[in-house]
């Protein structure tokens, strides 16, 4: 449930949005960035953009008919839709989508694009609900992809969108649409890794190739493909990334420096739009803090959530770890995990086994005053310390990044930087962490868990 005074706050931004559009629309700000695109000045430190991905948006003829059609059998709720702009904000999960009135003509086929890509129960039911409720069908029948079948389905208005069925995923029939990512398609895939990493985007992992999945930054991870026929063209309806900044001038100078072209701001607000090589849009939107941090805290509805609150639910699904686990990695090997809370409760050790032959590895989890803490005692005989920096999904996804380390005299030599947490419920979790070496950060495999039934039984 929304408070009056969010509805009210986003509801003001909304209005001022939609004149913008309009404008930047009018002086053809949208169609595409200048070619003459003058020099930034020297201010600013051209390293301090971090993409930060608010929504999504797509051009829709009918505002109304497209609420409900995404209501209706996308599960999106609506958070704001006021007839005086031609515009309304939906929500699934943390994930807002913008419907933006537009006449536009339809993007050709196999042209690049972005589009959402979305989690459900049942292809089959899935499919009969998008067609009752005024959608289209691509594919006759789930095609196959790297985490299960998928088929590509329509809106009323032409807008692409992917229905995933992900193999051994904690899910019923009847389990609501969610959005998984958002998919980025353009005809080469090493261009696109190029401008997405300049951005600041970070790869998630080479494991899925010919996909290749970014890490989050955001409310909403992007995954890359190449094979696109031809580059999108302005006029035409497209999905867009919305990139959320709290102060536009001081995002704009290190994109400029990077030698990525943005369009000049329309006189009414601090927007503009950026291009990928093969012409799919960024909107860059300035965007009142509390709708950043609304997004970003462990609730949206309470944006009083602080970091100790944050740090301490975070040890407190850790302590719920406590028994024995087993590990299946997506490269195939199994291992034995256990955890047990230990030191009056002030810390929760893991031992790993059998992920190294005859080998033991332990992770230990801590709060260190307000924030919440790992260290790694590791086979590569050092021992990295990393700290909870992110916490997302109302709290069922968090972060880990690099803070310190013992025995390991430079960061350039070989050890574990980041890692990922993931809990689907109180017997199933999963992890993923980055091995750091000479500069380079590389994915590894996901690690999911399952408890062991003994333990499931006795809780």
């Amino acid at each position: 449930m929304i408070s009056q005074k969010r509805r009210t706050s986003l509801g003001a931004w909304l209005t001022l949005f939609a004149l913008i559009m309009i404008g930047m629309a009018c002086l053809g700000f949208v169609a595409t960035s200048s070619s003459q695109q003058k020099s930034a000045s020297n201010d600013g430190d051209a390293s301090s953009f971090t993409p930060y991905v608010w929504a999504f948006e797509y051009g829709v003829a009918d505002v109304q008919r497209a609420i409900d059609f995404y209501t209706g059998a996308l599960g999106f709720e609506v958070e704001e839709n006021n007839c005086c702009t031609p515009l309304a904000v939906l929500r699934n999960g943390a994930v807002r989508l913008l419907l933006n009135r537009i006449e536009a003509k339809m993007p050709a086929a196999n042209a690049s694009n972005v589009h959402l890509n979305m989690r459900v129960g049942d292809l089959a039911v899935a499919a009969e609900i998008v067609r009752q409720k005024g959608g289209t069908l691509e594919d006759a029948s789930p095609q196959p992809f790297a985490l299960g079948q998928s088929m590509t389905i329509h809106d009323p208005f032409g807008n692409s969108i992917n229905l995933l069925d992900i193999a051994n995923d904690n899910k019923t029939a009847d389990s609501k649409p969610a959005v998984f990512n958002i998919g980025v398609l353009g005809e080469k895939l090493e261009k696109l890794e190029a401008f997405y990493t300049s951005l600041g985007f970070q790869i998630f992992s080479r494991e899925y190739l010919p996909a290749l999945p970014l890490q989050r930054h955001g409310v909403v991870a992007l995954v890359l493909h190449g094979g696109a026929k031809t580059p999108a063209k302005s006029g035409t309806r497209q999905g867009t990334i919305v990139l959320g900044v709290e102060d536009f001038n001081a995002a704009v100078k290190p994109l400029q420096r990077r030698g990525i072209k943005i369009s000049k701001p329309p006189a009414t607000g601090k927007t503009a739009i950026l291009r990928d090589p093969f012409g799919n849009p960024l909107k860059l939107m300035e965007l009142p803090s509390n709708l950043l941090t609304a997004v970003n805290s462990v609730n949206a509805s309470s944006k009083s959530a602080s970091t100790p609150a944050l740090a301490q639910a975070g040890f407190e699904r850790f302590k719920k770890l406590e028994g024995q686990w087993l590990g299946r990695s997506t490269k195939g090997w199994e291992e034995t995990v256990n955890f047990k809370t230990i030191a009056k409760g002030s810390v929760v050790v893991e031992n790993s086994f059998d992920a190294h032959p005859n080998e033991t590895m332990m992770t230990m989890f801590y709060l260190d005053g307000d924030r919440l803490m790992l260290t790694h005692y590791c086979v590569a005989r050092n021992q990295p310390r990393l700290e909870a920096t992110s916490f997302e999904d109302d709290g069922r996804t968090i972060t880990f990044t690099f803070h310190d380390a013992t025995n390991l005299p430079s960061r350039d030599k070989g050890h574990m930087d980041k890692a990922v947490f993931r809990f689907a419920d109180d017997d199933h979790f999963s992890s993923q962490w980055t091995w750091y070496q000479d500069g380079k950060e590389n994915w590894m495999e996901e690690i999911k868990c399952e408890r062991k039934q003994s333990n499931a039984a006795s809780k």
